[in-house]
């Protein structure tokens, strides 16, 4: 089990965010990359996509990631959720 940075509190390996203080747990590794602001900004924007496609709402949600994944080709949960945004589609569509 993992803490958090911030406040100490234990998380699973696969949270996002710290359940007590909030500190994004994703982004330890790339704090020497981008600066807080496009941390938070990427965030906001991947979260967004993930609330469109739990509702539902797959054509906002893959024009949230298909953004997201221009600015984050790397980001394996960004690749993750822009091919599941994709298949849900062409299953609605066929």
């Amino acid at each position: 089990m993992n803490t958090c940075p911030r406040c100490g509190k234990p998380h699973q390996t696969e949270d996002r965010f710290c359940g007590l203080c909030g500190y994004n747990l994703t982004v330890v590794n790339q704090a020497d990359f981008v600066t807080k602001r496009d941390m938070k900004l990427k965030d906001i924007q991947f979260d967004l996509g993930v609330l469109f496609f739990n509702d539902g709402k797959y054509t906002k949600a893959f024009e949230i990631f298909k953004q997201v994944y221009k600015e984050n080709p790397d980001n394996l949960q960004v690749i993750n959720m822009y091919n599941r945004t994709l298949e849900a589609l062409n299953k609605a569509e066929g």
